[in-house]
């Protein structure tokens, strides 16, 4: 007997990919739209591979019990929906992005979106097109900002953080950037400035966030480092929303200390119980204010959902390859 591998959002995996994956596994297609019946679908199927998306938290309501399986592969560069303390302890492996780092070198739809909230934030894009749909015409309420010559700070220079950074060169801008790591700032472009945290928040103009989630860069953007910024700078995150202090940024929006702030993430957004309604972010942007909140569409893209689908695929299967090499080495 086949053993099963479960994909979630397959519809989304090119038909190639899931060929590739055919030719040592059964499989399954989820149909499922919440944890409990993704966990039937695992414990019905014996499934051994589990394909995850962003939606579903896994952990252990999702697989207690779920004895069979035996990797969980996740498409994404971030694993905050995935809890790896119980995965550990239940011998369970995970195959991410971050294992293909190379592989992935060339995908920026995360950034091209941070860009575009900068830019639709700086302008009040959403703002504007919502009076117009409601029949009215006042370009006066609508005051915008320029961005030549203004201080971008990115914080987290890496793949992401530098492509932003191409893009705020290529618009005449000044660029800050900050991150833990020295060796992403070998070869680094002369237009280019290594900052601190602090220094990089009170001389920007906008910042733009790109850092993975840890225990560490949790709350990063504290309510005392949004103190900090710039008085009316625009923040943009497209990370992950507990990076930073949702709370903290709406208030200072609606204190006028913030321009604005673009999101593409929020704060528990793959909890089971997650409503984004409740949040304060949405909220605000339903009021009038200028926040933009796009739902996690950053990687959301044809061709990165291609190169992302391929890669994490070819990872997996090389993974299992060599695991079942070393099984028949030690039998």
């Amino acid at each position: 007997m086949r053993r099963s591998v479960l994909v979630c959002d397959a519809d989304q995996y090119p038909s190639d990919v899931l060929e590739l994956l055919s030719t040592k596994f059964t499989v399954l297609r989820s149909i499922a739209r919440d944890q409990k019946s993704l966990k039937n679908e695992i414990k019905d199927n014996q499934v051994e591979v589990l394909f995850c998306n962003l939606s579903t938290k896994i952990d252990a309501l999702l697989l207690d019990g779920a004895n069979s399986l035996k990797y969980v592969v996740s498409p994404t560069t971030g694993l905050s929906h995935v809890d790896l303390s119980y995965l550990k302890a239940k011998g369970v492996s995970i195959v991410f992005l971050g294992h293909v780092k190379s592989e992935i070198a060339s995908v920026f739809a995360t950034a091209e979106l941070a860009w575009a909230l900068l830019l639709a934030v700086s302008r009040k894009v959403s703002l504007a097109a919502r009076s117009t749909q409601l029949g009215e015409w006042h370009r006066e309420n609508f005051f915008g900002l320029s961005l030549s010559n203004k201080v971008i700070g990115i914080v987290g220079f890496g793949r992401l953080g530098r492509q932003v950074a191409n893009y705020a060169l290529a618009f005449g801008m000044k660029v800050l950037a900050y991150d833990v790591d020295d060796e992403v700032f070998v070869n680094m472009k002369k237009d280019v400035n290594r900052s601190g945290l602090e220094d990089l928040l009170a001389k920007s103009d906008f910042v733009s966030v790109h850092v993975a989630l840890t225990e560490q860069s949790k709350n990063l953007i504290s309510r005392e480092r949004v103190g900090q910024m710039k008085s009316g700078a625009v923040l943009i995150n497209t990370s992950r929303g507990e990076i930073v202090d949702e709370d903290a940024l709406v208030e200072a929006v609606k204190s006028g200390k913030l321009f604005g702030v673009g999101v593409d993430v929020l704060q528990s957004e793959s909890d089971k119980n997650f409503e984004v309604m409740k949040s304060k972010l949405v909220e605000a942007s339903n009021n009038g204010f200028n926040v933009l909140v796009t739902p996690h569409i950053g990687g959301w893209t044809g061709e990165a959902v291609y190169v992302t689908r391929l890669a994490i695929t070819r990872e997996f299967l090389n993974v299992y390859q060599k695991s079942e090499e070393h099984g028949k080495l030690i039998s």
